[in-house]
């Protein structure tokens, strides 16, 4: 009987080990490992992101081969023209693991999971949804202006050069017209923004977006 019991400790204990290498869990499904992979880059621990990301080529490995690590993160706007080595923000890498676009692959991968697609179509749209935006990344641009009118999640701008326009992704909240705003913005080309000048005369203007991590 306590042979028995040594063997089915042993056994438990073997199984443990097993289902946590270092920290790792390794009996998640393949949603579960992308989303570990997700949360880990987010919090820094690249480490167990790779080893969740190795644990995914042995569980799903066709659904692995379609994916990268550096598929997780964007380029870096402080080196848009071509690698710095002196560059603070990625250290000469030219990308960066950026928690906003992390979360965003996030919310696109789980909403597209709780609509039941499957896993492989999930992870497509999610990452196809986000290299849309990482090609907008270096067109990142300073803004500076005033604001003129306020709307939903957004503001109608007027720039210390005279150009209008519309900004997407702002907290409207505590917001006055007039109050002065210096920031980064980034191009929306299909969102263009009809507004009405002094006289009343309908205009054109050009849109961006504060938070380049939105759905529009």
């Amino acid at each position: 009987m306590r042979r028995l019991l040594w063997v089915v400790v042993f056994a438990v204990a073997t199984v443990a080990v097993a289902n946590d290498f270092f920290g790792i869990p390794i009996l998640g499904e393949p949603k579960d490992e992308i989303n570990a992979i997700i949360q880990n880059l987010i919090k820094g621990e690249r480490e167990k992101a790779s080893g969740h990301f190795e644990h995914l080529k042995t569980t799903a490995p066709k659904l692995a081969r379609k994916i990268k690590l550096t598929d997780f993160t964007i380029p870096c706007a402080d080196c848009a023209a071509g690698k710095n080595a002196q560059c603070e923000e990625c250290e000469g890498r030219s990308t960066v693991v950026d928690p906003h676009a992390l979360r965003y692959l996030q919310y696109k991968f789980e909403s597209a999971l709780e609509e039941n697609q499957p896993v492989e179509s999930a992870w497509a749209g999610a990452i196809g949804a986000l290299n849309v935006r990482k090609k907008q990344v270096p067109a990142r641009e300073i803004f500076q202006g005033n604001i003129l009118e306020i709307g939903q999640d957004a503001f109608l701008m007027k720039a210390d050069d005279g150009e209008i326009f519309y900004l997407l992704g702002c907290v409207t909240d505590g917001a006055t017209i007039g109050q002065y705003f210096v920031g980064y913005r980034w191009p929306m080309p299909r969102h263009s923004h009809t507004y009405r000048d002094e006289t009343g005369k309908p205009k054109t203007a050009k849109s961006y977006t504060l938070n380049l991590w939105w759905d529009y």
